[in-house]
């Protein structure tokens, strides 16, 4: 097994059913609250061409092929699939900053389909289902199913958002932008989390997440005259959260931005009774991003381990 990743080519051809300025949102107000409804729908044509490994890369998401593989042609949803995204909020007993919010997002391959290249899941993909609560005095609570904070900043920024970025060489039901590329994915988690009030453009956050699903690969050699084969994985049980952090400062004049610290923990044990060997995954980064005239330009990196690619 090789952890290395061989070079990338991804060609993407995309024509959009909607492009990313076409989003659209109504607001509604119903007595003392305020509703909303927004989204957007994409489709894009892809062709991908990936570079050539015959390694088996465990985990990772990098584009690759074994030598005299076919490129892959796909219509897909990019890197953002669409969404339709409710929203309610209110000002409750004139105290307490309310809202809760359901975002659904469908993409093109989430179920079979006559073209042999979906992905399988289901239709509606719930990526958001939370509420929260708070007060610029105190802070705001989020209670529900929501991006994870570790590396959500990044794919925020990503300027490949709205659009393809690296493809891969079976159809899915996103492509990846640069995720396992650049960065890594941030995932829409369960969490419990706190943001303190901003002071001054800075601002904390810690959450209490279902940890991350984990899973043990091997390779396993029954002959010593054959190689060795990749094993089915060996799921991971988390007993205990995980914790993830942020500490953030937003700037503004001539020159706005965002700069970012953040980083999470989590501790997870192999379900193989009577040992049950545990793995401990932590991970760190920093970024920024500024914005000047239009033009805008990020920086970022992590570093981590047991957090896979």
């Amino acid at each position: 097994m090789r952890n290395s990743v061989k070079s990338i080519v991804a060609l993407a051809a995309a024509l959009a059913v909607m492009t990313p300025g076409a989003a659209w949102a109504v607001e509604i107000k119903a007595g003392s609250w305020d509703l909303s409804l927004g989204g957007n729908v994409n489709a894009f044509a892809t062709y991908s061409r990936c570079g050539t490994s015959n390694a088996s890369v465990v985990g990772g998401l990098a584009c690759s092929k074994a030598d005299g593989s076919v490129d892959q042609f796909s219509i897909e949803s990019g890197l953002l699939p669409s969404a339709f995204v409710f929203g309610a909020k209110t000002r409750a007993y004139d105290k307490i900053d309310t809202s809760a919010t359901l975002g659904i997002y469908p993409g093109l391959h989430v179920s079979s389909t006559r073209t042999g290249v979906a992905n399988s899941g289901v239709a509606a993909d719930v990526r958001q289902l939370f509420v929260t609560f708070g007060d610029k005095s105190w802070g705001t609570v989020k209670l529900g199913k929501d991006l994870g904070l570790f590396g959500s900043d990044v794919i925020l920024s990503d300027m490949l958002l709205l659009g393809v970025g690296a493809g891969t060489h079976s159809t899915i039901n996103t492509t990846l932008g640069h995720i396992g590329t650049g960065y890594l994915y941030a995932d829409w988690i369960p969490q419990v989390a706190y943001t303190t009030p901003s002071f001054g453009g800075l601002a904390v956050t810690v959450a209490l997440v279902e940890g991350f699903g984990t899973a043990a690969f091997g390779m396993v050699q029954d002959d010593p005259a054959t190689p060795e084969v990749e094993q089915d994985p060996m799921p991971f049980l988390n007993d205990t959260p995980g914790v993830q952090a942020r500490v953030s400062y937003d700037f503004g004049g001539a020159a706005p931005g965002r700069a970012w610290v953040g980083g999470m923990y989590q501790n997870a044990k192999l379900d193989a009774p009577p040992e049950n060997p545990d793995l401990t995954s932590v991970a760190g980064e920093v970024g920024a991003k500024v914005n000047v005239s239009g033009l805008g330009a990020l920086a970022y990196g992590y570093v981590g381990d047991g957090v896979g690619a």
